[in-house]
């Protein structure tokens, strides 16, 4: 940098930013944005003034806009990312923005305060650099709640991260038996309560026409459809070792659990796609049969929730009693069918509404089958 020392148009240009400090914010924005580093930034400017290019108060102005200029980095990243990350970088615009424009309000006060804790010229840059965020995350933290409900507005919506792949299955210890199903038994109910919420999720687009669940189903189908893969291959695997009479029979269990739990989640996506048709087909649905659906839901989720419950702690009387719910079960989906036929033939009901409705009950019906399946399970291994 020593040639510049010669260079009068550089020290000309460099004494404007004294004067005019958003011309400083603006060049310092401009050159942080351009190699999209504040602390390469940063450094150059402490390095001027080490070499008496630049003064004190014309260093300043191009120290706020690195800090805006850094915010192109955050942008660059947040483009086409998940919800979290386009709120982090707009959190972070505003973060840089807002604190720059408070720094030139108070730039008078705020340099005064930084000459006093240094001698020097370049620690003085650094102490700016350091004060700046220093202040700017004290204001921050003051109006966080308020801060975060505004970046929940400037990017609105939910992202539900899904996680693929097991968590639970470890081939290293197939070779002890009772360790490798205590780790299948958690990725079943892993499995379990994912598909629990496929359910559930399904459920509620079709209730409400919010449509905007739908991508995250799908990802915990592919989940669920991933998961009953790697237990199979896990389980087929852990057959090939020596196991107790009881073990064998706990892996058929398991095997049949991840199936019936796969199965669930296929009628999940069942329901979903019945709720694209019914929105898409602007199909009117009373709040009667509306309100049919909702407590028929709840009743197969009670159930589902209990085996799943069941399944976890080996509770053989609680897995009795959802077996004895089946039989409810099934005869209140005959009820619901004879009812919503009742209401189409007294056209009361839209036909096709009507069909959307049947196939709606029979597929909670089958959810509440699978759950059967799984209680039996747990009585079985009582048996064991």
């Amino acid at each position: 940098m020593s040639p510049l020392r010669e260079l009068q148009a550089f020290h000309n240009l460099l004494a404007q930013f004294s004067s005019y400090t958003l011309l400083g914010i603006l060049c310092g924005a401009v050159f942080t944005a351009l190699i999209q580093s504040s602390s390469a930034a940063t450094g150059v400017i402490i390095a001027l003034t080490m070499q008496d290019l630049i003064p004190f108060s014309s260093a300043v102005p191009l120290i706020l806009g690195t800090n805006i200029g850094t915010c192109v980095t955050a942008i660059l990243a947040g483009i086409g990312a998940n919800i979290a990350a386009r709120r982090a970088a707009v959190a972070h615009v505003l973060f840089n923005v807002i604190g720059v424009i408070l720094a030139y309000l108070l730039l008078t006060p705020f340099m005064e305060l930084i000459v006093h804790t240094a001698s020097t010229v370049p620690r003085q840059v650094a102490n700016t650099h350091t004060a700046f965020n220093l202040f700017n995350t004290f204001i921050f933290l003051i109006f966080l709640n308020p801060f975060t409900k505004l970046i929940c507005r400037i990017v609105p919506g939910e992202d539900k991260k899904v996680e693929f792949g097991p968590k639970y299955l470890d081939k290293r210890i197939l070779k002890t038996p009772a360790v490798a199903i205590g780790g299948v038994k958690q990725e079943l109910l892993r499995m379990a309560g994912i598909a629990q919420e496929m359910l559930e999720e399904s459920v509620q687009v079709f209730l409400k026409n919010d449509l905007k669940q739908i991508k995250h189903i799908e990802q915990m189908e592919d989940l669920v459809d991933g998961l009953e893969k790697e237990i199979n291959i896990y389980l087929a695997d852990l057959s090939q070792h020596s196991m107790s009479k009881q073990q064998s029979g706990l892996v058929a269990g398991f095997l049949s659990a991840a199936n019936d739990l796969e199965r669930i989640g296929d009628h999940a996506i069942n329901i979903m796609q019945l709720s694209e048709l019914k929105t898409d087909e602007r199909l009117p649905f009373s709040s009667t049969a509306l309100e049919e659906i909702t407590i028929f839901y709840d009743k197969v989720d009670k159930m589902l929730a209990g085996a799943i419950r069941a399944f976890e702690q080996g509770d053989v009387r609680l897995a009795m009693e959802i077996v004895a719910e089946d039989d409810v079960i099934d005869e209140q989906e005959k009820i619901l069918r004879k009812w919503h036929i009742n209401r189409i033939n007294t056209k009361k009901c839209y036909p096709a509404s009507g069909v959307i409705y049947l196939d709606l009950i029979s597929n909670l019906e089958r959810v509440a089958d699978h759950a059967n399946n799984i209680a039996y399970l747990v009585i079985d291994e009582g048996k064991l």
